[in-house]
């Protein structure tokens, strides 16, 4: 994604099979599936070919649709 204003956002919504990943308020998406399925251990955050920095991170967890 190119920056906007020298800044990226994205927001990332991880299920139990897939990822999907929008930046710049819409301008890019992309859903992918997970190689592996069930909880998610780590959340690591990178750029490659430059540099960056994380201003800021939320990470809210979601309570199943599904009744137990």
């Amino acid at each position: 994604m190119k920056p906007v204003d020298g800044k990226v956002s994205m927001r990332v919504i991880v299920d139990r099979s897939m990822i999907e990943t929008g930046g710049n308020d819409g301008a890019v998406c992309s859903t992918s599936g997970r190689d592996k399925r069930g909880d998610v251990s780590a959340i690591k955050a990178f750029a490659e070919g430059g540099k960056a920095r994380l201003l800021g991170l939320e990470v809210h967890e979601l309570e199943s649709i599904w009744k137990k």
